[in-house]
């Protein structure tokens, strides 16, 4: 892939010139202002499988700031492309800068935003409770809460959906952990939660 930026391509502008980034749009894209990829890490493009593209790049990905978020298709699996995060427009977290020149070093796929907390789209359900428990063990509550809460996640985590057409399992289950611990599917437990309760139970629970 051509690095340079911004590119060129003359598919998006026939003159085969591509308009300046937006400054607004690259600060939204690297974590922090005024440093594109100096310090703490690179950027990643990844496809909403789950399949790593790019993981040290340097630059915005081509037409990310440009307002087109046409990455392309993943090679393995044929989804989309992604090279932020789709919530709050940060990068993918790639690698750090002091490996992004190891061609041997590997990179742990990020599971959520490292700066709104949203979940990625390749992560699973077992991922998202796993940060719901995380979660849990900051919330100002008694440890026999967190442990009845818990529970209650294991059992979530473990019950098909299948098995509960109407959602009557589902409705207790998060109902239970709200009554214990109210504050815990809020601000980031609540996106770590956004896809793991269905929009009926949700309604009914008065989370929407």
């Amino acid at each position: 892939m051509d690095r340079s930026y911004p590119p060129k391509d003359p598919r998006a502008h026939p003159e085969g010139a591509l308009p300046p980034p937006r400054p607004e749009a690259i600060a939204r894209f690297w974590r922090h202002e005024g440093e594109p990829g100096i310090r703490g890490y690179r950027a990643a493009t990844v496809c909403r499988r789950g399949h790593l593209q790019e993981a040290d790049l340097v630059v915005p990905p081509e037409y990310l700031v440009l307002g087109d978020s046409d990455l392309g298709k993943c090679s393995r699996c044929g989804a989309d492309v992604l090279g932020a995060c789709q919530e709050c427009g940060l990068r993918i977290r790639g690698l750090p800068i002091s490996h992004a020149h190891n061609k041997d070093t590997d990179l742990a796929l990020p599971k959520f935003c490292d700066r709104c907390g949203h979940p990625h789209p390749w992560s699973t359900r077992q991922d998202r409770i796993f940060e719901l428990e995380n979660l849990l063990d900051q919330q100002d509550i008694d440890e026999a809460d967190k442990d009845v809460v818990r529970e209650h996640l294991a059992r979530l985590q473990a019950l098909d959906p299948i098995d509960d057409p109407e959602g009557k399992e589902a409705r207790k289950r998060w109902g239970a952990i709200i009554k214990r611990a109210p504050e815990l599917l809020k601000g980031a437990g609540s996106k770590a939660a956004e896809t793991l309760i269905d929009i009926g139970v949700r309604r009914a629970l008065g989370l929407d």
